[in-house]
């Protein structure tokens, strides 16, 4: 693509970031019309709209918003690499800025994320004597009446000019998606978190869970809030904020171990999150079906490991109907590349 001016009125919105879709929700009340999108690293939008500039800003700028932080109008795009060579390439971008004016000060700046043979000093002092030489405005570093920007997304890089007043600063209220200490442990928690209550399921407060393939320990958090006890089996290392937990055994081995250990006593719900071809897995719950009391619920996610997404199922259920009862088939949000089996054990 090389260097292209843009057409559209451009805006890099900065976000608190695990806060974008939020971010967009209040770019697109303040712009309807408006495009975000969301770029390489967290917390950072491209913003889009046919508005007139001015009007663009000001309605950002009066927007209530909660996410948003800096915003940076751009006027051009180019294509970047990670050799030295293509600090030309952005002083070359810089051509097409409509700014800075020679009658007052200027100062530019990089803000680069990425990995680049260069620093974002050295793009600064690119860009920055370019744009002195071609307008002779004078450079203030310490108060600037004018800015050059320059914003690096890896190969891409934006350029934008504007008047010291127009680059907006608007206050992020909302900074932690999760308060202290509720941050899940990985995507998995919130997965079944999602399954107990979109299938409405209620584990037995006083009962015992076995969680096979547990690590990290996500589905092991959960089960724990529920029940008396949780037994997590997984080679692998638990979060250490799980093996804390008081109601939480952790055995460090394969789920086949569990075949000659005759003691580990009845369990009112077994679940297997394991990432694995589905008839493998079923096939380890009915393995282990001895220890789980009768009418018992398992809990297993249908990994599609092909794109043949009803055989895959339908080869879980095979195995499965051999010691236990299917009650429920379903996807929630947090799973939507895989399905859910819900089963309870045979008399």
């Amino acid at each position: 693509m090389g260097i292209e001016r843009l057409e559209q009125t451009t805006f890099l919105v900065t976000c608190a970031g695990g806060w974008e879709q939020r971010g967009r929700e209040e770019v697109h009340r303040a712009l309807p019309g408006a495009t975000a999108r969301a770029l390489f690293m967290r917390g950072n939008l491209l913003v889009t709209c046919e508005e007139d500039y001015a009007r663009a800003l000001h309605a950002l700028d009066q927007a209530p918003s909660e996410c948003l932080g800096r915003v940076i109008p751009l006027q051009v795009r180019c294509d970047i690499g990670k050799g030295g060579e293509h600090l030309e390439t952005l002083a070359e971008a810089s051509d097409l800025l409509p700014g800075p004016s020679a009658e007052a000060t200027f100062k530019a700046v990089c803000e680069r994320r990425g990995a680049h043979e260069w620093t974002s000093r050295d793009a600064e002092i690119a860009v920055g004597s370019r744009v002195g030489e071609r307008t002779g405005a004078p450079v203030d570093f310490d108060n600037p009446e004018q800015w050059v920007r320059v914003e690096v997304f890896q190969d891409i890089a934006f350029l934008g000019y504007c008047w010291a007043d127009e680059l907006l600063h608007k206050e992020i209220t909302r900074m932690r998606k999760w308060a202290p200490g509720t941050r899940p442990i990985n995507r998995a928690e919130l997965k079944l978190r999602e399954i107990l209550d979109r299938f409405e399921l209620t584990l037995p407060p006083e009962g015992r869970a076995l969680d096979i393939g547990a690590a990290p320990g996500g589905w092991t958090k959960v089960l724990s809030e529920h029940m008396a006890e949780v037994v997590a089996v997984d080679p692998g290392a638990l979060d250490e904020r799980v093996l804390a937990l008081p109601k939480v055994t952790y055995l460090p081995v394969r789920s086949e171990a569990l075949l000659g250990n005759p003691d580990l006593g009845a369990f009112a719900v077994i679940t297997n999150d394991m990432n694995m071809d589905p008839d493998k897995s079923a096939q380890i719950l009915c393995d282990l079906a001895r220890l789980v009391a009768p009418g018992g619920l398992a809990i297993m996610t249908v990994k599609f490991v092909t794109r043949h997404r009803h055989e895959l199922i339908q080869a879980a259920i095979d195995v499965l109907e051999s010691c236990y009862e299917i009650v429920r088939v379903g996807r929630v949000p947090h799973n939507a590349k895989e399905t859910t089996l819900l089963a309870r054990r045979k008399p």
